[in-house]
């Protein structure tokens, strides 16, 4: 799976399940797009959910609320080995 446009998350929710009800959303309706061939870097405080957002990208975990596309194609809808098989990052 080749991205050519973007990776976009519209108004994702998320949190943990094993997170007791009262505690917050790791992320509550973020929306942000990386466009295809740059860099991008996630920067900030520990527990602000920067490992989450990349975690998501790669599919080990589901967004509550929202949605995680690749170029307009519901991230739902593709296949773990084409996208763990595209995807690089540097931590």
């Amino acid at each position: 799976m080749d991205v050519t446009d973007s990776i976009a998350f519209e108004n994702v929710t998320f949190k943990y399940l094993k997170m007791p009800k009262e505690s917050p959303n790791v992320l509550e309706n973020c929306s942000f797009k990386i466009k295809a061939g740059t860099s991008t870097a996630i920067v900030g405080p520990s527990g602000s959910g920067k490992s989450t957002i990349v975690q998501m990208v790669n599919h080990f975990y589901s967004c509550a609320e929202g949605k995680i596309t690749f170029d307009e194609h519901d991230l739902k809808e593709i296949s773990l080995k084409s996208l763990r098989k595209s995807i690089g990052y540097v931590s």
